[in-house]
């Protein structure tokens, strides 16, 4: 199953696929920052702008409460798969940095990177940020650590816990991953101090997901330290997934991982400021 995955790989593509989402409740908190204590109306703001966008996710969910909603990334190929699956008329894809955003000053409600903000130069990207933003507007960097694993319902067992960190800790990845963009979003943005008013973290906003077992595969070929090893190093790559069904089959007993479901918990924190 995972030499299947592996043959039909695309980065942008499972990227889309496989990642999950911001929680609900944690683009609640959010727009709470922008209107606090009152009820979050359709389309109650003028513009928010996504930055790092990738495949769209978080640029999604913003669309109902948005005027406008405008998706930045430096990536074509991600940017190609958040069209296909946009369905908001208002949500306007871009290939843009984070550093040079094409918005007037002072021209939008919220600036939000998702799991993306480890990429940017980052006072170059809080400059910017500060030119687009109106007087009051909110910034928001959200981002995740590695999701805890469990059987369907059962979160108190630690059988298979640590299945996806044991991957992501593999020597086979390790001279891929970009260390020090890692080393940020692993201690969930701990260093980074945001120079704006009301400087606020939001740490521990669970999302619960239930995936198959090949789902999680495809998570994995979603990350960027695995794009980079299978262009270096292919069979190391297939060697990788191989190994992630074996461990799964001894663990289970079965060998059709469409047949094996887990809960991924997520672990979400936030960074926010406003603007004054």
């Amino acid at each position: 199953m995972s030499f299947r995955l592996f043959e039909t790989f695309q980065h942008s593509v499972n990227y889309a696929k496989y990642r999950v989402s911001p929680p609900k409740n944690a683009i609640a908190l959010i727009l709470n920052y922008l209107s606090p204590d009152e009820e979050h109306n359709a389309q109650r703001w003028p513009a928010a702008a996504d930055v790092g966008t990738g495949t769209g996710q978080c640029a999604q969910l913003l669309a109902p409460y948005f005027e406008k909603v405008y998706g930045f990334d430096i990536s074509e190929a991600q940017l190609n798969e958040a069209v296909k699956s946009n369905v908001f008329a208002n949500v306007e894809y871009k290939a843009a940095p984070a550093e040079d955003l094409p918005l007037a000053d002072s021209s939008v409600n919220l600036v939000i990177a998702s799991q993306s903000a480890h990429w940017f130069e980052l006072q170059k990207f809080f400059d910017e940020a500060n030119r687009i933003l109106v007087p009051g507007g909110v910034i928001a960097l959200l981002g995740y650590h590695m999701p805890n694993v469990f059987p369907v319902n059962e979160h108190n067992s630690n059988k298979f816990k640590s299945l996806i960190n044991d991957v992501y800790k593999s020597s086979l990845l390790s001279f891929y991953w970009n260390q020090n963009e890692r080393a940020k979003i692993d201690s969930g943005y701990k260093d980074i101090i945001l120079p704006f008013a009301d400087f606020t973290r939001h740490e521990n906003i669970e999302l619960v997901k239930t995936m198959r077992a090949y789902e999680i595969a495809g998570y994995i070929t979603s990350w960027s330290g695995f794009n980079k090893l299978s262009e270096n190093k292919p069979d190391d790559a297939k060697k990788l997934l191989t190994d992630f069904e074996a461990k799964i089959i001894a663990l289970t007993g079965k060998k059709d991982l469409n047949e094996v479901q887990f809960d991924l918990i997520y672990s979400f924190f936030i960074l926010i400021g406003r603007k004054r």
